[in-house]
């Protein structure tokens, strides 16, 4: 009995002492992979999201600071111009990080990327059949920077369907805001004709019907007054880069007569000031006794202009 409890003791200090040695050999193992491996990734991680974090920011000081002021009609423009750039640099940038960084991570892990770097060519290759509609929404979402169709901020109308403010432009898709807050999403590669309604400036073009015994030089006078008025008025002036004025005769309907008015306004502000000249214009015509037929109807078109 006495030998074989000895024989027990000796045993179980034989198997702690195994247990002990392979506890320390496996943190050993574990200490070194941390130390370098571990490091290594704790460092692409680190160095991804600086790059993530501040690229963009970087990029954007050196765009802001080589893209020429000149080349642009006005402030508003370049701003525009600068906003899209930024917009479609991040994204590309944010998708680059992460493809490089899981790369390399995966590569400290001890996985041969060898493979996996020929077999996304191929993957890639496969994939370019089936989704021919992602290569060109990105395709046309390239050209529409390089071509600056339109920015950040433009109002557009697109495919003569859908309309709103440009509130980003992505590598996939133009997002649009209409005036009722919508937010529409549309693939670039749909988009065959865009009408941008802001670019370098905003117009006023107005059909308006008088009756027929109107005094056209009258009319002429009052409609160029309210116009020059409004271009002085200290809220509006800096919108209106040519005042509202009388333009022609544009012909005879079964209502009256037929008038445009043109003007010219800064980018974006061509409804603002459209509203307060027709809330002058309305008062002022009816102190001259100018009246409009009964069945009057304003066809309102927002010059798009290049």
């Amino acid at each position: 009995m006495v030998i074989h409890r000895i024989l027990l003791v000796y045993m179980d200090e034989a198997a702690f002492k195994y247990l002990n040695q392979q506890i320390d050999l496996i943190w050993s193992y574990v200490g070194d992979w941390v130390g370098d491996h571990g490091f290594r990734i704790f460092i692409i991680l680190l160095f991804a999201y600086l790059v993530k974090r501040y690229g963009g920011q970087f990029l954007s000081r050196i765009f802001h600071s080589t893209i020429r002021k000149d080349l642009y009609p006005t402030k508003t423009d370049r701003i525009k111009r600068l906003e899209t750039i930024d917009s479609i640099t991040n994204a590309i940038l944010k998708i680059g990080v992460v493809i490089i960084a899981g790369i390399m991570i995966v590569s400290e892990l001890g996985i041969n990327t060898t493979p996996i770097v020929a077999s996304a060519g191929i993957i890639g290759i496969a994939l370019g059949f089936g989704a021919q509609s992602l290569i060109k929404d990105f395709t046309s979402g390239i050209f529409i920077i390089i071509d600056n169709q339109y920015r950040v901020g433009d109002v557009v109308e697109i495919n003569n369907e859908v309309s709103g403010m440009v509130e980003a432009i992505t590598i996939r898709t133009t997002v649009l805001r209409a005036l009722d807050g919508t937010v529409m999403h549309i693939p670039n590669g749909s988009i065959t004709l865009t009408a941008n309604m802001t670019m370098s400036y905003g117009g006023i073009e107005e059909d308006i019907v008088f009756n027929h015994d109107v005094e056209i030089p009258k009319l002429a006078i009052v409609i160029n007054r309210v116009g020059e008025d409004l271009a002085k008025d200290p809220v509006y002036s800096k919108m209106v880069k040519e005042a509202p004025h009388f333009e022609r005769v544009v012909g005879f309907t079964l209502d009256g007569i037929k008038v445009k008015v043109l003007g010219r306004t800064t980018s974006n502000d061509s409804w603002e000031v459209r509203g307060e000249f027709y809330k002058r214009l309305i008062p002022a015509l009816r102190k001259a006794k100018i009246h409009l037929p009964t069945t009057q109807a304003i066809s309102v078109t927002t010059k798009k202009s290049a």
